[in-house]
């Protein structure tokens, strides 16, 4: 008698410990995002992870009452990284043209180009020039699929002496201020911040691609928390939430959401440099 009321005792106390541990996972965001990817993600000089995709994830966690755990990751890793459950999605400018089956999508919330920069004065002015040069990307990236073999531009991509691959975009600026490249591919609201707050850098005028459609990418078993998300993201654009976020990082002309007032997809092809207060990029840790 004492052993089945003691075997009873163990097994309630177990119960107990899991009920408690699947609601405090019920409660929590893991979000994983690429942690040198300003103005979306990147680390301010206090150490705080901060961006337009942190600021926005960090505002449905409040919404939903989730505490947020920011979860920065080795971009090639991050599926391996979901997989794992580390992460409850990945939130990072992250395309969904070629993955959509990949994931379990929110709606589209942003809406970004791909365009070429180049040192100033570096003599290229066209993406013609490029022919027989050295071009930077960030490896797993939607810029390097659009250059490389299959993508929309990789008769282009074809035309360049060599195309390196950097772990991240902080490594990217960096080869091509050093010399070490001739022109990167980058993210087109990556590319304003960039020339607007850290200087020497020019966008061509030619844009590699006009546009891109931006989600949030959910485990294709998690589309639970994918509709969550996606009603918090909605609630959030009506009552000037994300208003208020995108005009802070100078996202605002990329914003897709209903209620956000947005300037058409277009206006991509006509970049100017972005004035905003964020920390500049070589401030960044690695």
């Amino acid at each position: 008698m004492k052993r089945n009321l003691l075997t009873a005792a163990v097994c309630a106390a177990v119960a107990s410990m899991a009920i408690s541990t699947v609601c405090f996972a019920a409660g929590t965001f893991k979000v994983g995002f690429d942690a040198e990817f300003p103005p979306y993600s990147f680390m301010d000089e206090d150490g705080e992870y901060t961006g337009f995709d942190v600021d926005l994830a960090k505002a449905v966690a409040e919404l939903e009452g989730w505490e947020f755990i920011p979860a920065p990751l080795v971009w090639d890793s991050r599926d391996d990284v979901m997989a794992s459950g580390e992460i409850d999605c990945i939130w990072s400018a992250y395309a969904i043209a070629g993955r959509e089956d990949s994931y379990a999508w929110t709606d589209p919330y942003m809406n970004s180009g791909t365009v070429v920069l180049t040192k100033e004065n570096s003599g290229i002015a066209s993406l013609a020039d490029l022919a027989g040069k050295v071009v930077g990307v960030q490896s797993g990236s939607s810029s390097l699929d659009l250059i490389s073999e299959g993508g929309a531009q990789a008769e282009l991509g074809a035309t360049f002496d060599r195309i390196w691959q950097f772990a991240n975009t902080t490594n990217e600026f960096m080869a091509l201020i050093n010399g070490n490249v001739d022109a990167i591919v980058e993210d087109a609201g990556v590319a304003r911040y960039y020339v607007g707050n850290v200087g020497g850098y020019e966008i061509l005028p030619e844009a590699l691609k006009e546009d891109g459609l931006c989600g949030v990418a959910f485990a294709t078993d998690n589309t639970e928390m994918r509709d969550t998300v996606n009603e918090a993201l909605a609630t959030l654009a009506q009552n000037g939430t994300v208003a208020s976020i995108a005009e802070k990082y100078s996202a605002t002309d990329i914003v897709v959401l209903d209620g956000v007032a947005a300037a058409p997809a277009e206006a991509e092809s006509e970049l100017t440099a972005a004035e905003t207060e964020l920390t500049p990029a070589e401030a960044m840790t690695e």
